[in-house]
């Protein structure tokens, strides 16, 4: 299913309802965009489906979703249970750019105006006059900016923090931007604690 492209019939199964699909979606009539599925984590039940992120969707259970608002898709997803049934399309030219679909006439424009000192040396060098080397490069993996202080960015592996910058996620799951401290999102049970369980 990697390389496949047009209209994908795919299949989501799940053994609970707290179970997430595995997908953000995106769009609807009310918002002026079409369906798409978003931040599909490679271990999600849409991953494992075949869906990807940047997929449209075209069908939630055999409905066409064209004239759905968000949250009428939201509830036909939710209706489905455990057993959700999707088509979607995946490809290049899938929904075409505003350029692509009314392209402007090309006017050849002649150059009446002499280039400023500045804008010349800029074209020429990359760099404004005067302007010292700034170090920067794209080369290596982003990092994450942390405070020096009261930071928990030594808690989570490098794996992780990749995750939450790529994808917005967690251990394959949603990160709640309220509540940063707890990525996981479980909740302390006192009676499994050896400390806690000591002060009832």
């Amino acid at each position: 299913m990697m390389g496949q492209q047009g209209f994908i019939n795919v299949c989501l199964t799940r053994e609970a309802a707290n179970q997430p699909w595995g997908f953000r979606l995106q769009g609807g009539k009310d918002r002026g965009l079409p369906f798409q599925l978003l931040k599909v984590p490679l271990d999600s039940i849409a991953s494992h489906s075949g869906c990807k992120s940047g997929d449209y969707l075209v069908k939630i259970g055999g409905e066409d979703v064209f004239q759905l608002g968000h949250e009428e898709a939201k509830d036909l997803i939710r209706k489905a249970g455990n057993k959700l049934t999707m088509v979607v399309e995946r490809g290049d030219k899938i929904v075409p750019s505003m350029n692509s679909a009314f392209p402007k006439p090309k006017k050849e424009e002649l150059e009446t105006t002499t280039k400023s000192y500045s804008q010349m040396v800029l074209e020429k060098t990359g760099r404004l006059p005067g302007q010292k080397d700034q170090g920067f490069t794209t080369v290596g993996k982003a990092k994450m900016a942390s405070k020096q202080y009261n930071s928990p960015m030594k808690m989570y592996s490098e794996d992780i923090i990749e995750e939450i910058m790529t994808q917005g996620t967690a251990f394959g799951k949603e990160i709640d931007p309220n509540n940063p401290w707890n990525m996981t999102g479980k909740q302390l049970d006192a009676a499994k604690s050896g400390v806690l369980s000591d002060y009832k």
